[in-house]
């Protein structure tokens, strides 16, 4: 995974830890759009740039973020949360 250095608000330092698109892409040696392409399966990516996306992918354990994807396609996610509440009487 690709690690970097940055400082964060307080001055200090801290890693990067989530692979974006822009990474995939400087990985790969192309555009931004073209990771977009490619991961959308939308327009036309050669195939040999495809190659290069895929193989970059999974070379820096690329994940989508679900959530980002959501709001740029202002999509609704729901998030269901259950929390069982003990019943303390029984103990």
């Amino acid at each position: 995974m690709m690690r970097e250095s940055a400082r964060n608000h307080r001055g200090g330092f801290m890693e990067k830890t989530k692979v974006t698109m822009k990474d995939v892409a400087k990985y790969a040696g192309v555009a931004i759009g073209t990771v977009d392409r490619v991961l959308n399966n939308t327009g036309f990516v050669s195939g040999k740039k495809r190659q290069l996306v895929l193989e970059a992918i999974q070379a820096l354990n690329y994940v989508p973020n679900k959530v980002a994807s959501a709001l740029s396609k202002q999509q609704i996610i729901n998030i269901a949360v259950v929390y069982v509440y003990p019943n303390i009487e029984n103990y």
